[in-house]
This record gives structure tokens, C-alpha cells and sequence, in this order.
């Protein structure tokens, strides 16, 4: 993620260089950049460039500050409010699609102050859809939907989740247990026989079947289906000669453990053509039953510089280009894909991860 700081006091400032030094420890953060003063026209400025906005200030300045610029829940950035003793972590905006929620409470462990989280579905205990389908990287196809469902999850209605795809691993999310109910093939195909759209199609299928919440929508009474669609996660990897598939392994799941995630999420690996023998990669990509792509050389010499987070003195003396695991998952993720975790070295392998648009 890519993150902005504003201040606007010296307390503020000096707290502002403190995080920044912490967060870009953090290989899920890309970059962090400082703004003192002028905070105003700053935020007019960057408002669409950042994935998340923290202002080291008082809650009501950033209120005021930002307030005409925001839209939509889906694309507006996640803000934060940090008052500038450190002692508070406010999530402002875009708690669950934007993140702001759950880097709230990483943040306040970093600084060791008190996350301040409003949204009802977490102080209630529950998981909101939209929180659920930003930590599973799903794409919520209609967000309109997201309102509804996450009042019927308020009144304590279980959200039935179908999906072709293996679930499993969601078992492991904080409590999901205790929101979501997950339907199998055959369940879902005695039940819920008048749906007008090819199921096989979409991989998630979230449905809530309350007609009073629904009256009002043209959805059908049996099946008022939230779609969501995961997206592509693909890990870049470059190593040094000989590296063991336990090696390779490791770094995946320690990749894997930090994202919070199952290794079994990731859709692909990627490398580039010079590593394609790597007997470690290869084993690893076979134990772990995850395909293994090969990009060229030349298409990374092709790949846009600026897109690249990381470089590497050695492979461009080696091999002519910047870097290999990112570029290489970027490439695979496909057009408009992003690094969420920017290229990180364990025990002679680098990793990265993209995810698709």
C-alpha cells in the first residue's frame, strides 16, 4: 500500500518521521511519503494517489480537510486520524474496503496507543461482508449489496456462502464462524433452483434470503446473491543458485503468514526464464500444487521501471534489468495489478506478491 502522512505541529512531525521509519519495515507497505503543513492543498493534491491518508492531527481538521473530496466507499482512500501525542489511532474512513480498520490496529501496536474502531459489525464482534471479502481479496461485484447484508449480520442472521471453489481456509478468520454459514454444492442446488444467471461463472456467492430487507429491491425472494470474485494472487520469486525447496517453501509461507493468508490462496507462481531449471522452485511449485509461470527477459526489459518497487544492483549487472519477482508477479497478475507485498528476502530467495485489478 501506498500511504501519505500529513502534520501540521512540531509533536506531529517528529511523530510523522517515527511511523514512517516503522511502516516501511512492513513489506505490505510500498511507500510512505511526509507532508508537514499546507495540509490543506496537500490533501487536495494527493487525495486519489494514496491507498491510505493518515493526519497526525485532530479529528476535526482532517474532517474538514477532507470531507469534499470523498465518494465512494469503494474508492476512496482509508483515512486515519492520530492525535499528536501518539495516544490515539482513529479509523476515520473506509474501515473495511480501504483497510483502515485493520491498519488502525497495526498502527496502534507500532506507536503502542489505543486503536479507536467505530464500525458496528466490529465492536459487535462480527465480520462485515466487505471486511471479509477485502482480507479473502475478493472483488465485491455489486457493493450495493454491502449495506443490507451487513445489517442482516447486525441482526445476527447468519450470510450462507457458496462457492464451486474449496472455502476452507477461511475457516481460520476471526470470526467468521460466528457471521458466515458456507453451503455445499448440494444444499445450494435443492434450495436455491431460480437463479437467473449461470452460477458456474462467478466463484463466490453470498446470499442473505431476507424478504423484508429486501422488499424494496428487485432482487429474487429465494436468492438475493452478493457476487464476489477473488482475485488473482500471483508470488514472484527469484533465488540464488541452488536454493532447496524447503527454502522456497519457507519464504512462500512466511509471505503467506504475514498477508494473512493460506498458501494455498495463491493462484500462481512466477519467475523469470534464466531461474526456470531452479530444481527448488520447481519442487516447490509441485508440492505445493501451485502453477509455475516463466516470463522473459525481455519482457521484463519491456515492464515499466516506475512500477518496479525494488532494485537490485547485482541481477542488473547480471541480467540487465532492475529486478525479478516483481516484475515477474506484476507480468502474471496482468494489466493494472499491484505488489501488496514488495519484494522481500529469506535465506537466499526473494518473494513478491501481486494481485490482479
Amino acid at each position: 500500500m501506498k500511504i501519505a502522512i500529513l502534520s501540521v505541529s512540531s509533536y506531529g512531525k517528529k511523530l510523522a518521521q517515527e511511523l514512517k521509519t516503522k511502516l516501511l519495515k512492513d513489506p505490505t507497505v510500498m511507500t510512505v511519503e511526509l507532508f508537514h503543513k499546507d495540509v490543506k492543498n496537500v490533501i487536495n493534491k494527493i487525495f486519489a494517489e494514496f491507498d491510505v491518508i493518515i493526519g497526525i492531527m485532530a479529528t476535526g481538521i482532517m474532517v474538514r480537510i477532507s470531507c469534499e473530496l470523498v465518494s465512494d466507499k469503494t474508492s476512496d482512500p482509508a483515512i486515519l486520524v492520530i492525535d499528536d501525542a501518539g495516544e490515539n489511532v482513529i479509523s476515520l474512513l473506509s474501515g473495511h474496503l480501504g483497510g483502515a480498520n485493520n491498519l488502525t490496529i497495526k498502527i496502534a501496536d507500532l506507536i503502542n496507543s489505543n486503536p479507536v474502531i467505530t464500525t458496528s459489525t466490529d465492536v459487535h464482534g462480527f465480520l462485515g461482508i466487505d471486511d471479509l471479502a477485502t482480507r479473502s481479496h475478493w472483488k465485491i461485484l455489486n457493493p450495493e449489496l454491502i449495506l443490507p447484508f451487513n445489517t442482516s449480520i447486525l441482526n445476527e442472521k447468519k450470510i450462507q456462502i457458496f462457492s464451486h471453489d474449496n472455502l476452507e481456509y477461511l475457516l481460520a478468520v476471526p470470526k467468521i464462524q460466528k457471521t458466515y454459514e458456507f453451503l455445499s454444492k448440494s444444499v445450494f442446488n435443492d434450495n436455491l433452483t431460480n437463479i437467473k444467471f449461470n452460477i458456474e461463472k462467478y466463484t463466490i456467492l453470498a446470499l442473505n434470503n431476507s424478504e423484508e430487507e429486501y422488499n424494496n429491491q428487485n432482487i429474487t425472494k429465494n436468492c438475493n446473491p452478493m457476487i464476489l470474485r477473488p482475485k488473482k494472487l500471483v508470488i514472484g520469486l527469484g533465488s540464488r543458485k541452488g536454493v532447496s525447496k524447503q527454502q522456497v517453501i519457507n519464504s512462500i509461507e512466511k509471505a503467506a503468514e504475514i498477508l494473512k493468508l493460506p498458501v494455498n490462496r495463491f493462484d500462481l507462481m512466477a519467475t523469470v526464464e534464466v531461474k526456470k531449471d531452479e530444481k527448488g522452485i520447481l519442487e516447490a511449485a509441485d508440492e505445493l500444487d501451485i502453477p509455475l509461470e516463466i516470463v522473459s527477459i525481455s519482457q521484463i526489459k519491456e515492464f515499466p521501471v516506475e512500477k518496479i518497487h525494488s532494485s537490485s544492483e547485482f541481477v542488473e549487472k547480471t541480467f540487465g534489468v532492475k529486478g525479478v519477482c516483481e516484475p515477474a508477479a506484476l507480468l502474471i497478475a496482468g494489466e493494472n495489478s499491484k505488489l501488496i507485498f514488495k519484494k522481500t528476502s529469506y535465506n537466499g530467495v526473494t518473494i513478491a506478491v501481486a494481485e490482479s485489478d
